[in-house]
């Protein structure tokens, strides 16, 4: 417990176990310096400030996307049911699904305390209270990276806490410059995208401070920093496989070629990792949730050498060199201190592992995030560490502000021009679903509306999942997995998906694909104990339903 402690916001202090015996036994009084923690809270607040002028403006939360109410959602089930997975109601209509999923839930444990602190909506609760919240844990954390970097900046607390301000929202609005390039040049598919604008993906706050972690562990490998290191991994679950997988290597390697460590650490690390393993294993969703297919042999085949290499040809050369770029000019000018050859190395295995298990698992849709989101918290990171070193160190103020220009003033545009892609309804179908305190909603699209495969993704997208900012106490269910695809083009990827969402729909394993006039529609709203029928511009003739409610948006049926 004492080691549980130790992580005060995971950074507090590296002499807490200390600080404890000296309360305990030495009734030792704890003074705090303004200075030391309280300012840092001030800047979060600031930072928090910064949240509330972007998604909440004109009384209306904004959101960034619609991930974010999938997120809500996974978060008000896992309360409700007590089981973590991402199957939302699919867990309320179909008791095979209620296993543990791998999945980010940390930032909904917290969503749902401070909704019980303030009875707040989930929505705000999750902007207002779970990531700023983070923040404040990264804020600990950079103070810790600088201090542990260069210990005679620790008494320059107008320094260090200009410089937590500094990269904190450096972080916040940062964007890669090729995801720049691929938007205005229409490039939107080239697989080096998707690592930029952290204020709009808020889940790599708690990312970062799994980097911070990691490269502390990297300044000072001691037990703390270790057992902080494993402990803040499940702050984002998906990635926690690969960086114990990274870690356990770089210790295998570090005991034989470097020096010898101690072995309690070895044992720890299996303990945790055969821990998590036999959670899943008794507790986990067997069914899966995601497309997956263990597809080595694929690799024995010419068209997966064209179909994939050249995505992994530019994650191997581009994103190092355009990414890298100011961490490589670091370590030219020979500098030792966060770009040390160790840290390099490590992140050079990292690297590899990301790429290796994404190669091996490539037809998972997932597979790549591992990648993608370590490699989105740890480029920012250390581009932002370089740009600080410049301009607070080497006072090179030109090319200090030419790295600002390329990596921050792009998402701090788009920022500025940010308008929600999720569209307030009209008030009266705002005032309609505040009436419908625990009921089921079954939302049945139109066709035209399923443009996308990932459409087909009935747990994720409804077509309403809006609803959930106006009454979080409906369940949104959906069909729309039941449709025929007619509408996408179905290369072999979006096929497997397709048929993946499709078998994995409890509606489609009841009854086929979805027709209205059919007795097992009508049995399938009596055994979901649907309450209200939702549709866009259709209109409905099912027996015992009858429309209640009607505006230029949508239509709603109860039963008789």
């Amino acid at each position: 417990m004492h080691q549980l402690l130790h992580l005060s916001s995971l950074f507090f202090s590296s002499n807490l176990r200390n600080y404890n015996y000296w309360i305990v036994f030495k009734e030792k009084k704890l003074k705090f310096n303004f200075l030391q923690w309280e300012s840092t809270l001030l800047i979060a607040s600031f930072v928090s400030l910064i949240f509330l002028v972007l998604f909440f403006r004109n009384n209306e939360l904004l959101i960034p996307s619609e991930d974010y109410l999938f997120w809500i959602r996974v978060g008000l089930v896992n309360q409700r049911i007590g089981v973590e997975n991402i199957n939302v109601f699919y867990n309320l209509i179909d008791s095979s699904y209620k296993g543990a999923d791998l999945y980010h839930h940390f930032e909904f444990w917290l969503m749902n305390f401070g909704s019980l602190l303030n009875r707040q909506d989930a929505s705000l609760n999750l902007f207002f209270f779970s990531y700023p919240l983070g923040i404040i844990m990264c804020c600990e954390g950079v103070k810790k990276l600088i201090i542990s970097f260069y210990p005679k900046f620790s008494n320059k607390f107008v320094l260090i806490h200009n410089s937590i301000f500094f990269l904190i929202l450096g972080f916040l609005f940062f964007m890669q410059p090729w995801d720049t390039f691929n938007y205005y040049l229409s490039l939107n598919e080239l697989p080096i995208s998707g690592m930029g604008l952290i204020w709009r993906g808020l889940k790599m706050i708690y990312v970062l401070n799994i980097v911070i972690a990691l490269f502390l562990y990297l300044k000072t490998t001691n037990f703390d920093t270790f057992i902080t290191l494993l402990l803040v991994s499940f702050f984002y679950i998906p990635v926690f496989p690969i960086v114990i997988l990274t870690v356990f290597i770089w210790m295998f390697y570090t005991y034989f070629y470097v020096y010898r460590i101690t072995f309690n650490n070895f044992f720890i690390l299996i303990y945790f990792s055969l821990g998590t393993l036999l959670f899943y294993f008794f507790f986990g969703n067997r069914g899966g949730t995601t497309v997956s297919n263990f597809s080595l042999m694929e690799w024995f085949t010419i068209d997966a050498w064209i179909k994939y290499m050249p995505a992994i040809l530019m994650k191997v050369f581009f994103i190092p060199i355009f990414g890298f770029f100011p961490f490589f000019l670091l370590i030219l000018k020979r500098r030792k201190d966060i770009c040390s050859i160790k840290t390099t190395l490590f992140i050079a295995l990292l690297y590899v592992v990301c790429i290796s298990v994404w190669c091996l698992f490539v037809n998972n849709v997932d597979a790549n995030q591992a990648f993608l989101l370590l490699f989105g918290g740890i480029i920012p990171a250390v581009i932002l560490f370089a740009t600080w070193n410049i301009i607070f160190l080497k006072r090179k103020v030109i090319m200090g502000f030419f790295l600002i220009a390329v990596y921050l003033i792009p998402g701090v545009i788009d920022a500025m021009n940010f308008n929600s892609p999720v569209k307030r309804e009209s008030a009266s179908t705002v005032r309609f679903i505040k009436q419908l305190n625990s009921k089921r909603l079954l939302y049945l699209p139109e066709k035209a509306e399923l443009n996308s495969i990932y459409d087909f993704n009935e747990r994720v997208y409804t077509g309403v999942n809006q609803f959930i900012l106006y009454n979080t106490s409906i369940d949104l269910i959906s069909v729309s997995a039941s449709y025929e695809g007619n509408n996408v083009g179905m290369n072999t990827s979006t096929l497997r998906m397709y048929n993946f969402y499709k078998q994995s729909s409890p509606y489609y394993k009841q009854c086929g694909y979805v027709d209205l006039s059919s007795q097992c529609f009508v049995d399938f709203l009596k055994k979901s104990k649907i309450d209200i029928i939702c549709t866009r511009k259709v209109d409905l003739n099912i027996k015992g339903w009858s429309k209640s409610f009607e505006n230029l948006d949508y239509s709603f049926y109860e039963l008789n």
